[in-house]
């Protein structure tokens, strides 16, 4: 479509072309009536239309020339394209295939672990059963045997309690005191959170006030420059037309 439409193109600016040389050559003939007039001037037509045909078939080629190079360079990005996703294709199977292994050996691993694990607590709970059995045949033998060992039991667990009691106690003591600490050391810094906020902005305010005090000092130099400078121009215009009046 391009092509045809340049043909016409070409061959609408020869037809005027040709037109503007005849009105030309008629009006030169009518003016002059000299016949080397006529000959240069159609020795002229000759010339352009020879330079015509001539830039016509280098269009030609030129736009051959053109969509081979693009033909050519559309084939290596095709190409590099088929490439580039034959070479992605085969990264995502060797990643599918890794994740794969991986699954297997994770589930592998977990069903291991569930035997293992199986097999453990069959084992500690025969182990607990027969503590425990052991355990309460000697609670029981040790009650009928002697109760001078409850009366020494009796003794330990209060001895115990009373132990933990203590150890509760500083516990607590020591948990309120990091408590107080801690809020203590939230609230200062929250307060040096609190002024560092504040520093920035009164910075940023003072910094702003600057601005605008110098944006007006500016203004006013500027407006007093002007100022100066026409009554310098008004002054000079005075004393030029005073000097034009002399």
């Amino acid at each position: 479509d391009y092509l045809d439409t340049l043909a016409d193109i070409i061959t609408i600016q020869t037809y005027i072309r040709r037109f503007l040389a005849e009105c030309r050559c008629q009006q030169i003939l009518k003016e002059n009536g000299s016949a080397v007039t006529l000959q240069t001037s159609f020795r002229r037509y000759s010339a352009e239309r020879k330079y015509q045909k001539i830039r016509s078939v280098a269009t030609l080629l030129e736009n051959c020339w053109r969509r081979h190079r693009e033909e050519k360079r559309f084939k290596t990005i095709l190409f590099s394209t088929v490439k580039l996703q034959a070479q992605v294709r085969r990264y995502l199977a060797e990643e599918s295939l890794f994740l794969w292994a991986e699954a297997t050996i994770i589930l592998q691993r977990a069903f291991r672990m569930y035997l293992q694990r199986r097999k453990y607590v069959g084992l500690r709970k025969c182990a607990i059963k027969i503590q425990s059995t052991s355990r309460m045949a000697i609670a029981r033998k040790q009650y009928h045997e002697s109760r001078r060992v409850r009366a020494v039991c009796l003794v330990q667990a209060e001895a115990r309690r009373c132990l933990a009691e203590r150890r509760y106690a500083r516990s607590r003591t020591s948990a309120l005191v990091l408590e107080k600490n801690w809020r203590r050391y939230q609230a200062q810094k929250d307060r040096q959170r609190a002024l560092s906020s504040a520093v920035k902005i009164q910075a940023h305010v003072r910094r702003y006030l600057m601005e605008e005090c110098f944006l007006l000092v500016v203004e006013a130099a500027i407006l007093i420059q002007s100022v100066l400078r026409g009554y310098k121009e008004q002054r000079d215009y005075l004393a030029l037309r005073r000097s034009t009046l002399v």
